[in-house]
């Protein structure tokens, strides 16, 4: 296995060890044996990372109202989680700021959750909890108003009304529970 194709496998397997083991445990044996550092593994998390945020850039440039722009933030939140660096969660900070306000519902909804985990609360899930853990004081108080502000909207249907309603209540147990 060379160098392009231990990071083609990498990437295939959304950046994740362990997915690699759990899918074809002999082509992450062969990477293995190339003792590819954390450093580049981040490096490549990072380029991921970056064409991403320029997908999301290029649909906003084009004005494309029919893409999901949570899925992107979705991968970044992933890959930043690997990578633990605070630079890249101000920069994802940012970046859902400026979009907010031409977001779909569904989009504000699925940013909210990323933003204050999927899991259950005790898991310190999402990028409030990261941005925290990280040592950043600041940017979990933004990362709750901006949550706020994301679900502070009007919902036609049930389910979306309870998912909604399920955020804002998660969302005001982080507050208390990191003290904001």
């Amino acid at each position: 296995m060379t160098l392009e194709e231990a990071k083609a496998f990498f990437k295939e397997m959304n950046y994740s060890l362990f997915s690699m083991a759990r899918e074809d445990l002999e082509r992450y044996e062969k990477y293995k044996k190339l003792k590819i550092s954390k450093e580049i593994e981040n490096r490549w998390r990072e380029e991921e990372f970056y064409i991403h945020l320029n997908i999301i850039n290029k649909n906003i440039e084009n004005k494309r109202k029919t893409f999901e722009v949570w899925n992107s933030i979705n991968i970044m939140s992933e890959l930043i989680d690997n990578i633990k660096d605070i630079n890249l969660i101000k920069l994802i900070y940012k970046l859902i700021v400026d979009l907010s306000v031409d977001l779909s519902i569904k989009d504000k909804i699925i940013i909210a959750e990323i933003i204050i985990g999927r899991k259950n609360i005790s898991c310190r899930s999402g990028l409030i909890f990261l941005s925290y853990d990280l040592n950043d004081r600041k940017l979990p108080n933004c990362f709750f108003q901006l949550t706020m502000d994301l679900l502070n909207i009007k919902v036609i249907n049930d389910e979306d009304n309870e998912r909604l309603k399920q955020n804002i209540e998660k969302c005001m147990l982080i507050k208390k529970e990191l003290n904001l």
